[in-house]
């Protein structure tokens, strides 16, 4: 009888440990979320901009600057822009300034997913 029940057993153990996500959250607002809640996270800020980006610079300090597109899907760092630009994750070493423009008014073209082009509207 034992024996039997085994299989049942694996697959209530399989659908019990299984884990899925409920909530897709950006990078940012899991951040604002952290920051909320008093728990410390590197500075950051949100784009739509070139503007906007050097007030954020600015309000953030320091000279080198790492940029990210914000999509809510797997394989940023693996995309590419339709530039040509390779990854949705930049450290920028010069201006931020002038390196922004190039990620703003680009697709991020992910791998997974290559017919379908998913548009940034925000980098942080």
């Amino acid at each position: 009888m034992i024996r039997n029940a085994q299989p049942l057993l694996n697959n209530a153990y399989k659908a019990l440990s299984a884990s899925f996500r409920t909530l897709m959250l950006q990078e940012h607002h899991g951040m604002a979320v952290l920051r909320g809640e008093n728990i410390k996270v590197p500075p950051f800020g949100v784009a739509k901009t070139a503007e906007e980006a050097k007030v954020e610079a600015e309000r953030i300090g320091g000279k080198d600057y790492v940029i990210k597109a914000q999509v809510l899907a797997g394989g940023r760092g693996k995309g590419r822009f339709d530039s040509g630009l390779q990854g949705g994750v930049h450290i920028v070493f010069t201006w931020v300034f002038d390196f922004y423009p190039t990620l703003t008014m680009d697709l991020l073209v992910l791998h997974h997913c290559s017919d379908l082009k998913k548009q940034r509207r925000r980098l942080s």
